[in-house]
């Protein structure tokens, strides 16, 4: 037995002889692979040695202390992936904010990680067979390299562009003008602004809609948010749907009853045939005490038992449930047909006794594609473009072309106009393209951008400071909300052009005509413009700060979005089946 002992110390010790220069992953590799090797040696050859005599096995053993989140030991990963999901400010700033985290996941915020990973590193799990295999630009050893979106870790810099797919959670490291496209994860077609003070979090499966940044990967695969919708959606936890629980209980009910009814009729058929009340088939009577045979016997029992075990089998519907359960599945394949994702099995049966349909406007009820339908100078509504004033008609072509985040784009001169952008900015665009005969380049090359205030729901308007460069005079052009910028108005421009005071009877008459369209379902946005006097203009140039006040309404735009064809008919539908249509946004 020392002998033995002797094998598997050596091969331990010899295994063991860690080289130095291996890290603290590495030696806990080769540590586990000791001990499995050592102890297949030992158990190779107590097979060999056979003896009559019984072995006394010996325990010897190395331990293993397996430390969770090995790769990141800096930092708890379940509470890095939450304060990105929360958007929690506070808390990111406790962990160091980015730079503090990337530290911690041992990332070169310049040079990305070091090399190619391994599967022991890997936190990366396929969300599902449709996800389609994305090429991702990231940062690695210090050089740019394009892998696949199911190699991301985290840890990585991933680098992101117009049109591209983030392909994990993570926060925002560097950029310009980074503005994402959130309408998979909420809804809203509103794009949503990226920076590294007021909100660098980024999630998985939303798009680039403007600008370009690096973000730092924390959170992949079923780990994202998008992971944990996908993951709520095919989860099969075996819940049983209202209907099921109540046919479960009548199953049962119906057994018991069918037991009942089985072992009475049993008791009564035997009870007949022993007091000679059965006859056979040639109408003798079949219990005839000991003149009975006993196998005549034994089958007539056999018959009377078939009969009673016939009646429990017929009265049990074991596969009433199952037939449930397919007929539910099958409708849920239908609604995703049909573009609706069911994320409860349940959800199929609930919805036929649903009294009320909460559902979102933008994308769902409407096609997301907006449309310029109205305009009023003034307080009159104008229905040609062409007796719009000049002046007037130039100051709407420099808000439109100046003070937005859209682009144009031309192939040729007699390709068609390609417009980018959020759905407002795109309707916008083409508006003053195809009806005002607005060039925007041109614009541009006149003007010079001196300061810009972008949108933000908070105060829902953007403007800009700029200055003409053929005569260096200074113009402030606001957009937004026109309640909003109605509020910063004390003058405005009438029909022919001509500039009037706005007292408190115009304003009531403007917030009358914002209601209207408001209420024929039209996104309202009003423009203002004001030349900044000549004594002012240093100021304004040097603090760079936008006039918020005095200035004159140039017009309301009213953008429509269509409704998606069949919406009115299916509402219709639902009212006339007693069921309440209730519409939630944003708005």
């Amino acid at each position: 037995m020392s002998s033995i002992f002797h094998v598997n110390s050596s091969c331990r010790e010899s295994i063991l002889d860690v080289p130095a220069t291996l890290g603290r992953h590495n030696k806990r590799w080769h540590l586990a692979f000791a001990t499995i090797y050592c102890s297949r040696a030992l158990h190779s050859l107590l097979n060999k040695k056979k003896s009559s005599k019984p072995l006394v096995s010996t325990h010897s053993f190395v331990v293993l202390s397996v430390e969770p989140h090995l790769a990141f030991p800096n930092i708890d990963h379940t509470s890095l992936t939450a304060v990105v999901k929360e958007k929690n400010l506070d808390q990111l700033r406790e962990l160091g904010g980015v730079e503090g985290v990337a530290d911690a996941l041992k990332t070169d915020t310049k040079n990305g990680i070091r090399g190619a990973v391994e599967d022991a590193n890997r936190q990366f799990e396929k969300l599902s067979k449709v996800s389609n295999n994305i090429e991702v630009e990231v940062v690695r050893g210090g050089h740019r390299q394009k892998i696949s979106i199911f190699d991301i870790v985290v840890g990585d810099v991933a680098c992101l562009k117009i049109g591209d797919q983030v392909p994990a959670d993570g926060l925002f490291l560097a950029g310009h003008s980074l503005q994402v496209d959130e309408s998979s994860m909420t809804g809203e077609s509103d794009h949503v602004e990226i920076n590294s003070s007021q909100n660098p979090f980024l999630f998985s499966g939303t798009k680039v809609a403007d600008g370009y940044a690096q973000m730092l990967v924390t959170s992949v695969g079923m780990n994202t948010t998008w992971g944990e919708m996908m993951s709520t959606i095919s989860r099969d936890n075996n819940e049983q749907t209202p209907l099921q629980a109540r046919l479960n209980k009548l199953t049962s009910s119906i057994g018991k009853v069918g037991l009942a009814v089985a072992f009475l009729v049993l008791v009564v058929l035997v009870v007949r045939y022993f007091t000679g009340n059965t006859e056979d088939e040639n109408g003798n009577q079949e219990f005839n005490g000991s003149k009975t045979k006993a196998d005549d016997i034994v089958n007539a029992m056999v018959r009377i038992i078939a009969a009673a075990v016939t009646i429990v089998v017929v009265a049990i519907p074991e596969g009433l449930p199952l037939a449930v359960t397919l007929t539910l599945a099958y409708s849920m394949k239908r609604m995703m047909a049909d573009q609706a994702m069911v994320r409860k099995l349940s959800a199929c049966e609930t919805m036929g006794s649903a009294t009320t349909i909460c559902t979102d406007k933008t994308g769902t009820l409407t096609l997301n594609q907006m449309k310029v339908t109205k305009y009023w100078l003034g307080k009159e509504p104008v229905e040609d473009s062409s007796s719009i004033a000049t002046n007037v008609l130039k100051l709407i072509q420099q808000g439109v072309a100046l003070n937005t985040t859209g682009s144009i784009y031309r192939a040729t001169s007699k390709s068609e106009f390609e417009f980018s952008g959020s759905p407002t900015e795109k309707a916008l665009l083409s508006w003053a393209v195809l009806e005002l005969d607005m060039d925007m380049e041109r614009l541009k090359q006149n003007y010079t951008i001196l300061h810009v205030e972008a949108f933000n729901s908070e105060k829902k308007r953007s403007g800009i400071l700029m200055r003409k460069k053929a005569d260096n005079k200074i113009h402030v052009h606001w957009k937004g909300a026109a309640e909003m910028i109605l509020a910063m108005c004390s003058s405005y421009y009438d029909a022919s052009g001509s500039m009037k005071e706005l007292d408190d009877g115009e304003r009531m008459t403007f917030e009358q005509i914002i209601q209207g369209m408001a209420a024929s379902s039209l996104r309202c946005i009003a423009f203002a413009h004001k030349q900044i006097p000549e004594e002012e203009q240093e100021i304004r140039e040097g603090a760079q700060k936008l006039k918020e006040d005095s200035l004159t309404l140039i017009g309301l735009v009213g953008i429509k979005d269509p409704c998606r064809p069949g919406v009115r008919k299916a509402v219709e539908d639902c009212q006339y089946a007693g069921v309440n249509v209730k519409m939630i946004t944003g708005r």
